[in-house]
């Protein structure tokens, strides 16, 4: 499944990152893992 999680970066700009995995948990795990300083705002699963 893909989902889109948007992160906000220590100088207060939001982004958003499109990632592969099993579920919303992992997809958060792995945005965590290539983005450390970010903070996760919301994972939702996107269709395409």
């Amino acid at each position: 499944m893909r989902f889109q999680v948007t992160m906000i970066d220590k100088e207060e700009k939001t982004f958003e990152e499109t990632i592969v995995a099993g579920n919303m948990d992992e997809a958060k795990k792995i945005a965590k893992e290539s983005n450390p300083e970010a903070k996760i705002v919301s994972a939702n699963w996107v269709y395409k």
